[in-house]
């Protein structure tokens, strides 16, 4: 039970922080997660970085950079 709590407190900080003025600023907990954490991805690990890359023919992967930039800004 607490997981859920906090995975649905970090998904409505997401809303509020990185998905405002978005087409997902007023989107349920379960489409952000559809739109944004369910992604076909290959990911490159290296020494020194970590390396998400989307399909070119993936439909959210301008929303996904948009946010991903603003969650880079965010202090802390």
């Amino acid at each position: 039970m607490w997981l859920s709590a906090f995975a649905y407190q970090l998904v409505e900080r997401l809303r509020a922080c990185a998905l405002k003025g978005t087409d997902l600023a007023q989107a349920t907990a379960g489409t952000i997660r559809l739109k944004l954490f369910k992604l076909a991805a290959r990911v490159d690990v290296s020494t020194r970085r970590l390396r998400v890359r989307l399909s070119q023919a993936s439909p959210s992967r301008t929303l996904f950079a948009q946010v991903w930039t603003r969650l880079r800004m965010l202090p802390g």
